[in-house]
């Protein structure tokens, strides 16, 4: 059954303000197949009145780890958390962040692919979240930036092993430590300077990132 969301201001992300008359979007299936003020598009639909709120495109955050606590400050508290208690904060990190309004995100970091996975069910429709975007285990140095996460990796063919691992998990992005980071504390620095930026080839699109 078409769906109207009635009664909004549209804000269309490009515009500086919102619309200045009170529109109505109807959505047929996963698709937006009409805006605007004619009373068809409420025509056989389930008709949503918002009263005046302010509908926009979703948000994307291009840098999330839903896989870590916000609330717990060191490597070793995250890497303490039991990997079922894990996985249902990660689905609730996701809910939360549709119901913010975020319907795509970027997750650059993880050491068990718990992220794919969860990506894979957002898009199944089995829970609610945005889409992910998912880097899995970053290319880091021995003890480097975020080392616990499995993607330590000094000589190319380290690099490519790690590199090939993400591949066959099927992630979005190859995430490359080029630096370190503020997270783990007296890391060994980043590939830039242990591996003398040696440029790797890899099938998904690579993302060079220190955090």
């Amino acid at each position: 059954m078409a769906i109207a969301i009635a009664g909004v201001r549209i804000w269309d992300g490009v515009a500086e303000r919102t619309r200045d008359v009170l529109e109505t979007l109807r959505i047929e299936g996963d698709r937006i197949v009409g805006i605007g003020t004619n009373a068809s598009l409420r025509r056989d639909a389930r008709v949503l009145d918002f009263n005046g709120a302010t509908a926009l495109p979703g948000l994307m955050d291009a840098h999330v780890h839903l896989n870590l606590d916000p609330m717990l400050k060191s490597p070793d508290e995250q890497l303490a958390v039991a990997p079922d208690d894990r996985r249902k904060a990660m689905e609730r990190r996701a809910a939360e962040m549709l119901a913010a309004g975020i319907t795509t995100a970027r997750d650059l970091g993880g050491g068990d692919w718990a992220e794919v996975a969860l990506r894979d069910r957002i898009l199944a429709g089995e829970l609610p979240g945005p889409r992910l975007l998912c880097a899995g285990q970053p290319v880091t140095t021995p003890k480097g930036h975020c080392h616990f996460w499995g993607g330590e990796a000094l000589s190319q063919a380290d690099i490519e092993q790690v590199i090939q691992r993400q591949v066959e998990h099927q992630v979005d992005w190859i995430k490359v430590m080029e630096t370190g980071g503020v997270f783990t504390h007296c890391n060994a620095g980043g590939l830039a300077t242990a591996a003398d930026k040696t440029e790797t080839k890899a099938s998904p699109p690579a993302e060079k990132s220190a955090a």
